[in-house]
């Protein structure tokens, strides 16, 4: 294979006269070079740029891709220096796996909170039509109904690599439409770039991952770039945000609210308790009623925005309706794995997320149950949400279990220590820092009529902490917690 198959010669600052070399392979890990292959070189931050070097030169790869601050140290090399290293990495890797781009129609899902819950709801829609899917999202990779990733496998988006690979796999599958959650890291790291979205979704947005972004503004930013690369854009319109990128966005648009003004419109919104949420959905032309089985007002927007995406793709809206009602449940997000006592286990890890689904749970509770939260926050993440997820736990829970959640690298007491310097009365927080016992002691100190709220995890069946990864299934955890009392459980 020849570079020039590989690069667009545009991006090429210097080093065009190499674009003829043959090469056997790509890589962009320095482990992985073999000598033939093509390495493109993007700098770390857990190495200085001089380690970086000399780890490439011992390797001897056979081309180098690489900026041109880094090109000094390959002076005796064939390097091509680009422009910027990140979207060359994933334009060399779509290459590479020769995606055939016109086969496929490609659905974005960015936004803070609601990713998954909309990215599965269109999937399942397509799905309910006989479309066959892709799926790239949080913890998952699905084609068809096949799971196709490990266990262990964490990432919103995945790096280039495995991303365009796995594309390739559902081309070679027939898959007609892929589905992806696109976070802001991959947008703000390039790694969508040589992808045209059909459509792109902006759910909405509130602080988070600050330990990546500089500040909000940058994350948002990193958002709002998933809309250079769409044709037709979706928005919230009830989200200050999201409406701002609706603003700024030149291509066909559409919003959905509840609230405020909008091309699509939620009315006569019905709450089943935790059942789910019943709602008219309605355009200009039309209007049905959906009958939501997931629970959370906040559903209302995830659907909507899903079933106008669907709408657009050709699906007829009563189709696309039907392909809602029909989800049961949402894996991780808002999932009752138990009756008696109630025990709920979601995703949520930002206050925005916990504030919705502890809200949803009181608005619903009857008086004498008592709420339960269980969470954690993640190491070596944005630690300024710590404290406000703490003081958040407290306002609308009866009692709060802290304990730690994938700690990575992090001391886990300084973790739960920044959490609980939000909460204001301590008498109403126990701090069990073994996350296994914490899930065991809130399962079996319930009370038939309680309700456990389990937050942070959600799908993941891991815990990261310092020694990598290792299984961990909350669901299983909690279930055989429970074998062990008196009560019998009513578990779906």
């Amino acid at each position: 294979m020849k570079v020039s198959e590989l690069l667009n010669k545009d991006c090429v600052v210097s080093g065009s006269e190499f674009l003829n070399e043959e090469i056997s392979d790509v890589c962009d890990k320095s482990e992985e070079i073999e000598p033939g292959c093509l390495f493109i070189l993007n700098e770390s931050v857990n190495c200085t740029n001089e380690e970086i070097a000399e780890k490439t030169r011992r390797k001897n790869p056979r081309i180098i891709v690489c900026s041109e601050k880094m090109s000094k140290f390959f002076a005796d090399f064939k390097t091509i220096t680009v422009s910027d290293t990140r979207a060359a990495t994933s334009e060399i890797y779509s290459k590479y796996y020769r995606i055939n781009y016109d086969k496929l129609v490609f659905i974005g899902v960015t936004g803070t909170n609601g990713k998954t819950t909309t990215a599965t709801l269109i999937k399942n829609i397509l799905d309910f039509n006989e479309k066959k899917t892709g799926f790239i999202g949080t913890g998952k990779i699905i084609i068809g109904d096949k799971k196709i990733n490990d266990g262990y496998y964490s990432m919103t988006t995945p790096d280039p690599k495995a991303l365009y690979k796995y594309i390739k796999e559902m081309e070679n599958a027939g898959c007609e439409y892929i589905v992806m959650e696109v976070s802001s890291h991959s947008l703000y790291l390039e790694k969508v770039a040589p992808i045209k979205f059909k459509i792109g979704i902006f759910t909405n947005l509130s602080s988070e991952h600050l330990d990546f972004h500089k500040n909000i503004d940058e994350y948002y930013r990193a958002k709002k770039k998933l809309f250079d690369l769409c044709e037709i854009g979706i928005f919230n319109a009830d989200d200050i945000y999201s409406m701002q990128a609706y603003n700024d966005f030149k291509g066909e648009k559409y919003c959905v609210g509840a609230i405020k003004s909008a091309d699509v419109y939620a009315r006569n919104v019905t709450v089943n308790g935790l059942c789910g949420v019943d709602y008219f959905y309605r355009e200009k032309n039309f209007s049905f009623k959906a009958k939501l089985k997931i629970p959370g007002v906040y559903n209302v927007y995830n659907s909507m925005l899903s079933i106008k995406a669907a709408i657009l793709l050709g699906i007829c809206p009563c189709d696309a309706k039907k392909g809602v009602n029909a989800t049961e449940n949402i894996e991780g997000r808002f999932e009752i794995i138990c009756q008696k006592p109630m025990i709920i286990i979601d995703y949520a890890h930002t206050e925005k997320a916990m504030e919705s689904i502890l809200k949803t749970i009181n608005l619903n509770k009857k008086t004498e149950q008592k709420l339960i939260c269980v969470f954690g926050c993640g190491g070596e993440r944005d630690v300024s949400k710590r404290d406000k997820m703490g003081a958040c736990a407290e306002k609308y829970s009866d009692s709060v279990i802290v304990t730690s959640d994938n700690p990575r690298n992090e001391d886990p007491e300084k973790i739960i220590n920044d959490i609980l310097k939000g909460i204001r009365f301590k008498e109403k927080v126990k701090v069990i820092n073994d996350r296994k016992e914490a899930l065991i002691y809130a399962a079996s100190t319930a009370g038939k009529n309680d309700i456990v709220c389990v937050l942070g995890k959600g799908h993941e069946k891991y815990i990261i902490n310092a020694s990598g990864y290792t299984f961990f299934d909350e669901k299983e955890i909690l279930l055989n917690a429970l074998k062990n009392k008196d009560l019998v459980p009513i578990c779906e």
